[in-house]
């Protein structure tokens, strides 16, 4: 996609998915409110991002982004000077920010204020109960470290999860899964200690933050939707459209690592 900075400075942008474009037309025009967005093109996949950044190496007309997913915690980042990793699991990490969220209670509920919405709920003991899907994390990393072939499982909020004033699992998600990838690692490394290989990813989320950071967001976004409905802040929308709403209103600090390292590689001067 094309950016025009003051009639000179074209920049093509490429991204992963083919569903995320708008997402980073808002992102983009609240980051760089100087530069006209014309288009961003969605290669369809991560590879496909990589192989194209390896064509057009240090080009500083054409900036590639990609996910972090867990390829910091496994050393499989890969280095080019326009190839930028985003510093969470995906965009969807990015999006989480309290004015997003209350944004979009406040669009839904306009008779809402600060004070009401702080009533209802608080967002810091939100963000602690999302710890509690670190276990599925330590599971996806290690199907990925170890190469067990697993395929990932989905979450189902209101099905898996219950929101209570500590959020914790109802269904036995954890268990049917732990079993499969358990089954898995035993079959590739029969001599290894399936436990001691398993507690060796805890490290990765010893903090809130780096919870925040490592699990995936698409997890943590459906898990914030599914709680702010039950609690009647927001109505029924698709989880692409309470997405594309967080877009509109995002927390710019979230994004300051990728804006200045943009900027900074661009040679745009939109750092104020």
């Amino acid at each position: 996609m094309d950016l025009v900075y003051d009639g000179f400075n074209k920049i093509d942008f490429f991204i992963e998915d083919t569903n995320k474009e708008r997402y980073y037309f808002n992102i983009f025009k609240n980051l760089f409110p100087d530069i006209q967005l014309n288009k961003i093109f969605p290669l369809n996949g991560k590879d496909k991002v990589i192989e194209q950044c390896r064509l057009s190496k240090n080009n500083k007309k054409k900036i590639y982004i990609i996910d972090k997913d867990f390829d910091d915690l496994l050393n499989k980042k890969e280095q080019y000077d326009n190839l930028f990793y985003l510093n969470r699991y995906s965009i969807e990490n990015l999006l989480i920010s309290k004015k997003a969220l209350y944004e979009i209670i406040i669009e839904d509920y306009p008779k809402l204020d600060e004070e009401n919405i702080n009533n209802k709920f608080n967002y810091d003991d939100l963000l602690s109960n999302l710890i509690c899907l670190n276990k599925l994390s330590r599971f996806f990393i290690m199907i990925n470290d170890k190469k067990l072939g697993v395929t990932y499982r989905s979450l189902n909020s209101n099905k898996d999860l219950s929101l209570l004033k500590t959020f914790s699992y109802k269904s036995d998600i954890i268990f049917s899964f732990y079993k499969e990838v358990k089954s898995k690692f035993i079959e590739k490394y029969p001599t290894d200690n399936f436990f001691i290989s398993l507690n060796e990813y805890s490290i990765y989320f010893t903090t809130k933050d780096d919870c925040l950071t490592h699990i995936p967001g698409k997890y943590l976004l459906e898990v914030i939707q599914t709680f702010l409905k039950q609690q009647k802040l927001i109505n029924q929308c698709t989880y692409d459209s309470f997405c594309y709403r967080l877009t509109k209103n995002i927390d710019e600090s979230n994004f300051s690592e990728l804006k200045n390292s943009i900027t900074f590689f661009s040679e745009i001067d939109t750092i104020s």
